[in-house]
């Protein structure tokens, strides 16, 4: 959903784009290079490519065209220079009448508007993948573009009220008919800063591009990055974030505040759980809790469990009530990976952080784990776990308040598509066994996904009573 200054853009579905010919011409498929050729005029004949021997019409839109942008975006590049000797067609909705009335041309066609025209012309295939909804929805078909609705940001009740008829089934049976892929919902994926932003961009987004082809074009999958763990939590408090990763206690503060379901858990180096890491330079004179009286000390953020709770909980059991008198300065660094950096580089004295992130530290810049004496460690704690949010709604009705159900003339707002949770599941658990989905497992550093334990995030809930932590301060937004 993209937001405007008093607008909200709802994606709604997908209009498929195509290259269209006259029917009599009789090619079914072309590849993207002999299309590009086409184009950029290299090949003048449809002889060249299989086809009658006869000179190739080439019908363009104008400049900035939408189904132009489109194509030259997505499938020409901005590097293709089409060729000067086609036919640009100044009103960009003719183009299916052009097509149809000369016979050995080619022009780029909605799918939406070359049905609901009535008239008659040729699709054509691209690698052998056709421009129909089930090659779209298998993923082999990808040129399109999104279309949605526009809607005011306080609209009426029968204005929703047509919305919710919009993504009912009755639409949607007429919308496939006119050629368009309708979109259920956005399901948008939060991840917090465990490592620097930029390398989490580069570890989810094969996974979210992953889940993208292999859920179905009603859903779109979105990839959010935080940068801070309160954020996540907040995203999805708010409804803003529908799933996310979250591992440790920010993974029971989901749970226990908003009742999330835990769907499968990232299993690396053969764990699935993490644990807390108390660490300090070889090079101090630093060898027990003790010998950081008036050090400063590396926490990771309030909701993180190896990077906060453990190690308050770890000086609380050596009897240091409050850990800011204690130490000299506590620092919150934000990201695991900054934290041990911090103490390698001699910023810090000693810090906190997951144990699965040193270990990926090492294998990239091993001076910094090499660096590096673990001072304790913690019981195994919930790794990171994919979760999904309890009541997933539709994107209008969630940007739009319209009353509860119960109320007079309220909208009843539909809620979460069904089986999406075992889909999600299925694909995650299976991953490891598709060829497509072990560079995605690489990409993340991990070895496959697992079924969330349930005794890890029970290890967890005793710690926080153990901690003493007030539940206000433990299950707050990050600073």
């Amino acid at each position: 959903m993209l937001k405007f200054k008093h607008r909200h853009l709802h994606l709604r579905h997908h209009d498929l784009v195509a290259f269209a010919t006259h029917p009599a011409l009789g090619l079914a498929s072309l590849t993207r290079q002999q299309l590009l050729d086409i184009y950029a005029g290299a090949v003048a004949n449809w002889k060249q490519v299989g086809g009658p021997d006869a000179p190739i019409v080439v019908f363009h839109r104008p400049a900035g065209d939408a189904l132009e942008r489109i194509v030259r975006d997505r499938f020409f590049g901005s590097g293709l220079h089409v060729t000067d000797r086609a036919v640009v067609v100044d009103d960009p909705g003719r183009m299916i009448s052009h097509v149809a009335a000369t016979r050995y041309s080619i022009g780029v066609v909605s799918l939406g508007n070359a049905i609901m025209s009535g008239e008659t012309v040729a699709l054509l295939g691209i690698d052998g993948a056709k421009p129909t909804l089930a090659d779209f929805r298998k993923g082999t078909y990808r040129l399109s573009r999104p279309l949605g609705l526009v809607i005011g940001s306080s609209p009426s009740r029968a204005a929703m009220h047509f919305v919710k008829f919009v993504y009912g089934a009755d639409a949607r049976r007429v919308i496939e008919g006119h050629g368009f892929a309708p979109v259920t919902m956005d399901l948008v994926i939060g991840v917090p800063p465990e490592r620097d932003l930029l390398i989490q961009e580069r570890r989810y987004r094969s996974l979210v591009d992953y889940l993208g082809r292999h859920m179905g074009m009603q859903i779109t999958v979105e990839l959010e990055l935080f940068p801070s763990y309160g954020d996540v939590l907040e995203e999805l408090r708010e409804g803003r974030v529908n799933a996310a990763f979250l591992g440790g206690l920010s993974l029971a503060v989901a749970k226990r505040e908003m009742g999330v379901e835990p769907i499968a858990t990232v299993q690396r180096a053969g764990m699935a759980t993490a644990r807390g890491l108390l660490v300090t330079r070889k090079d101090r004179n630093i060898h027990s809790w003790k010998d950081l009286r008036g050090k400063s000390l590396g926490l990771v953020d309030r909701e993180s469990a190896t990077g906060y709770l453990y190690p308050l909980l770890y000086f609380r059991e050596h009897g240091v009530e409050r850990l800011d008198d204690f130490v000299g300065k506590i620092v919150f660094t934000g990201s695991h990976d900054l934290a041990f950096a911090k103490v390698a580089s001699g910023e810090l004295d000693a810090a906190a952080g997951k144990d699965s992130v040193l270990r990926d530290i090492s294998r990239v810049r091993p001076e910094i784990a090499s660096a590096l004496r673990v001072l304790a460690s913690s019981p195994p704690l919930p790794g990171e776990t994919f979760v999904l949010a309890r009541d997933l709604r539709f994107p209008c009705f969630d940007c739009h308040d319209l009353g509860t159900a119960a109320a007079p003339g309220a909208v009843d707002m539909p809620q979460r598509p069904d089986q999406l949770d075992e889909l999600l599941r299925e694909l995650l658990l299976g991953l490891h066994d598709d060829s497509a989905g072990v560079p995605v497992l690489e990409a993340l550093g991990a070895d496959r996904f697992v079924a969330p334990a349930p005794e890890p995030l029970r290890e967890l809930e005793r710690m926080i009573e153990r901690a003493g932590v007030p539940s206000s301060e433990v299950f707050s937004p990050s600073p």
